[in-house]
């Protein structure tokens, strides 16, 4: 790709297209709650456990355990999804299971 390919020889705005556009546009708080969401996957060890998670209802030590890791390095990434709001918990007896929301 040439430095020059992007520029625009042209010095007429062209007024229909950006109106158009500009019409479409959503809100700038999608755009921000977008790039949440992307920064939150842009973490292999977060889409690991929403896969996990989408598999089964877990509890952190299976999670764990299935990405070989630690329990705390699990409940870390985890407060995370829970606060982005991706996973969910319930309890169970002395447990807490987790699963996508």
């Amino acid at each position: 790709m040439s430095k020059n390919e992007f520029i625009c020889d042209c010095s007429v705005i062209h007024k229909e297209v950006v109106e158009d556009t500009l019409s479409k546009m959503p809100e700038e708080e999608l755009f921000l709650k977008l790039s949440e969401f992307f920064k939150i996957l842009g973490d292999t060890t977060r889409v690991k456990i929403l896969f996990a998670l989408d598999q089964n209802e877990m509890c952190v030590c299976d999670i764990a355990n299935v990405l070989s890791m630690s329990k705390s390095s699990i409940s870390h990434q985890l407060s995370t999804l829970r606060r982005c709001g991706f996973v969910k918990y319930r309890k169970v007896r002395q447990r807490s299971i987790l699963h996508v929301r």
